[in-house]
């Protein structure tokens, strides 16, 4: 065991000084603060015009720095057997610190002032360390400002494998997934597909014409390749999501979410002659999202309608999807209603494998409720004798 120096018996510490198990370092501060209340008074914009001045302004104010003392606590965290080698070490021991915070606590006319960084001792161990100061109240006893500082590695370590842990547990729940995305997979990618062959065979009509109507035929092949990148990007979401990789949430209007969306069912709702309208009340905020994920919940939600609605025995008048966007406190809501004849066990909808379609798998809204869920909101469903309402939330990018 190293022979620990004692603190100098002729400073007078408090009395908790030299038997605490917290590492505590006693730092003559006297010089830096002067300077720093100099250079901040000599001209606008305090110190962050200094900082942006000379960029090194915090390591130069080191060498005004100096260590009064160190109990053995410290000096065992530092790695160092004496006051005098840890005097001698200091600069790589005890670097500047970059983000400056007791600099800035000095200039603000802060007291306490506490943070996390890492140590490296002088055995080359790197330590994670909080420590916290009290700045004194008057000038001159900026001579003796004391630090405590206490080693969170076990802390660090039991986070980490927590992290370990969530990551692995959040993965098995992915690849309990696995077998409901694949037979999903159907019933995702079955409508750009179809309306791949739609717009194929509309496009291949409008060239057969006598003289060809390249204008038409042009437009409809842009179609289809807007139907085939939303399949890829389908069949590569579900790909991801059978993985470990994490969702890739981005900045995006809710807007520009719904109108994609719509843009990819329209030829479907005018084939089946349902009508779709688009509301939003007032400009809304961006949301945080994965917009692959979110337009096949909005997507998936209206094919849904789409089917309740072809054999609900209703006029032509009648069928109608309606989007709307509001805002509501810290998320955005998306409503999705359909005049179909209505859910008859709401409760149960959301569960998988649950379907009242014959030829249905029961994987399309329980998905759709976990991806909704994913990104931090929450879907439900509202039902009656006059149709269905899918509403879903979504946090905002930003709260505003």
């Amino acid at each position: 065991m190293p022979d620990f120096t004692k603190p100098d018996p002729e400073i007078r510490h408090p009395d908790v000084f030299l038997e605490s198990p917290i590492a505590i370092l006693c730092e003559d501060w006297e010089e830096i603060r002067a300077a720093v209340l100099r250079d901040c008074a000599s001209g606008e914009g305090g110190l962050e015009r200094v900082l942006d001045d000379d960029p090194d302004y915090l390591r130069k104010l080191r060498h005004h720095h100096r260590i009064v003392d160190a109990n053995p606590a410290a000096l065992r965290l530092l790695g160092v057997s004496s006051i005098a080698v840890l005097e001698e070490k200091v600069g790589v021991l005890l670097p500047a610190d970059p983000n400056g915070a007791v600099v800035r606590a000095i200039a603000r006319g802060e007291r306490v002032c506490r943070g996390e960084r890492d140590l490296v001792g002088g055995d080359g161990r790197r330590t994670p360390i909080l420590w916290q100061t009290t700045l004194p109240e008057r000038a001159e006893d900026f001579g003796r400002v004391y630090f405590f500082a206490v080693d969170i590695s076990e802390q660090k370590r039991a986070q980490e494998a927590l992290d370990v842990a969530r990551a692995a547990l959040n993965h098995a729940g992915r690849l309990s997934l696995v077998g409901e995305l694949v037979a999903s997979m159907t019933h995702e990618v079955s409508q750009p597909i179809s309306s791949i062959s739609v717009f194929a065979e509309a496009a291949s009509r409008w060239l057969a014409q006598t003289p060809p109507n390249l204008e038409e035929a042009r437009t409809f092949v842009g179609r289809i390749n807007t139907s085939a990148t939303h399949a890829a990007q389908v069949i590569r979401s579900i790909r991801d999501f059978s993985r470990s990789s994490r969702t890739q949430f981005v900045e995006v209007a809710p807007a520009k979410l719904v109108g994609e969306a719509i843009a990819l069912i329209e030829h479907e709702a005018r084939g089946q002659a349902i009508r779709i309208d688009f509301t939003m009340k007032g400009l809304l905020p961006q949301v945080a999202a994965d917009p692959i994920q979110i337009k096949q919940v909005l997507v998936n939600v209206a094919i849904n309608a789409f089917q309740a609605m072809a054999t609900d025995g209703g006029t032509n008048e009648d069928r109608i999807v309606s989007f709307a966007l509001e805002r509501e406190d810290r998320f955005v809501v998306f409503r999705i209603r359909d005049t179909g004849p209505g859910v008859v066990d709401v409760d149960r909808a959301l569960e998988p494998f649950f379907t009242t379609k014959p030829e249905g798998l029961g994987l399309g809204l329980s998905i759709c409720k976990r991806i909704v869920e994913d990104h931090g909101g929450e879907l439900r469903i509202i039902s009656s004798g006059t149709g269905t309402e899918v509403v879903f939330t979504l946090p905002l990018a930003h709260v505003q």
